[in-house]
């Protein structure tokens, strides 16, 4: 299976955590990631979300670019244990066999990549890892930024 983990947009403050939308920058950035995800040929069957709004929000322009359903996990948050969330996404692997994005925010994504693939990455914002997952563990393809990205794909 192949495996995207992705996170989120930047985002604006809000009185609640939880509920801090995504700036113009960040859904900026996040249709960029998006629209080179599709021109790779990324082939993912659904898109799973913490239920954040800024993860929501971003999944959400993913989702509509690359066509696929989206799901909102609540085993993804900030706070949820990495070793659970890889578990998670372990098994998907039966039921999305060929692919899955995850969005989701620290400190969960560089832990469950730490988890799978046994590596550390810095996630900025809207920031993509590429893994295949292999059994029980995975291997790490790629990890790009949206500023990496916005330079491959100059007009």
């Amino acid at each position: 299976m192949e495996l995207f983990l992705m996170r989120h947009g930047e985002a604006g403050e809000a009185p609640v955590d939880r509920e801090r939308r995504l700036t113009k920058n960040g859904e900026s950035a996040v249709a960029l990631v998006a629209s080179a995800l599709k021109a790779a040929g990324a082939d993912v069957e659904v898109i799973w979300h913490s239920p954040y709004v800024r993860a929501a929000e971003t999944a959400a322009i993913v989702g509509n670019v690359l066509g696929v359903p989206l799901e909102a996990r609540p085993e993804f948050t900030p706070e949820a244990s990495p070793h659970r969330g890889a578990q998670h996404l372990l098994e998907a692997r039966h039921v999305y066999p060929r692919g899955l994005l995850l969005v989701a925010h620290l400190p969960i994504l560089p832990g469950i990549l730490n988890v799978l693939a046994g590596g550390q990455v810095s996630f900025s914002t809207a920031a993509v890892s590429q893994l295949a997952v292999m059994g029980g563990s995975a291997m790490v393809l790629g990890h790009y930024s949206p500023a990496f990205l916005g330079r491959l794909h100059r007009p």
